[in-house]
């Protein structure tokens, strides 16, 4: 059930800013998850450069409508709708919307992983099926930061080496091309300069045993 962001919550307003024209006429989806059919939208309001119109679907159907103005306010409304409607394992409905506090949910985690001891470990190819659930997940949350680390740092490279706009308007799109030179990128500096890149990725078997498989990746995910 992991979600698709395709805006990071500390991007957004800038996003909506710097599309604010584009945005009036359209709306982008900004983030989803596949498996539960929700989806987040957002538009501009053209009477206010600084106020943005959030709206939420499952499988096509709007389920909620939120404003916010400010950065501050984008800010916490984007973050609420991401916990709210992608990341529940068990996905509230609107009329709860206070139901997943009471699911063990922390709304940011009180440790980032030690990538420095994730890293020494996790250059081999490692079988996870006998490590211990709290160790897998831990190092799933570093690949999912790290993944997003990637992202970010190729968005800021390509935004240097862009001459012309280089956000399109659906942000998916813009999270496929990201993601697409990082993977060219990272084969030229590991493949050819055999330069070591820490990009591990779980690989699943079909009985389930699962293993910790380092970049460039030996299996196909």
């Amino acid at each position: 059930m992991t979600p698709d962001i395709y805006v990071k919550t500390a991007d957004l307003y800038d996003f909506i800013w710097d599309h604010h024209d584009k945005l009036i006429r359209k709306e982008a989806v900004i983030a989803e998850n596949k498996d539960t059919g929700y989806e987040i939208r957002v538009s501009a309001d053209p009477a206010a450069n600084d106020r943005a119109i959030f709206r939420v679907f499952r499988q096509g159907k709007e389920v909620q409508t939120e404003d916010a103005i400010g950065e501050d306010e984008v800010f916490d409304t984007y973050r609420m709708l991401n916990l709210q409607y992608l990341f529940p394992v068990t996905v509230v409905e609107p009329e709860d919307p206070l139901g997943l506090l009471t699911s063990g949910m922390k709304d940011e985690p009180d440790d980032e992983p030690d990538f420095n001891k994730l890293m020494e470990e996790c250059h081999e190819w490692i079988d996870l099926t006998e490590e211990p659930d709290s160790k897998v997940e831990l190092i799933k949350d570093a690949i999912a930061l790290r993944e997003d680390d990637l992202v970010q740092a190729t968005r800021d490279f390509m935004e240097v080496l862009a001459e012309d706009d280089l956000v399109p308007l659906n942000a998916k799109e813009e999270d496929e091309l990201l993601r697409e030179v990082l993977e060219h990128v990272l084969i030229y500096l590991s493949v050819k300069h055999n330069i070591s890149v820490w990009r591990p990725d779980i690989y699943t078997k079909e009985n389930g045993e699962q293993y910790l498989d380092p970049y460039p990746y030996t299996q196909d995910s």
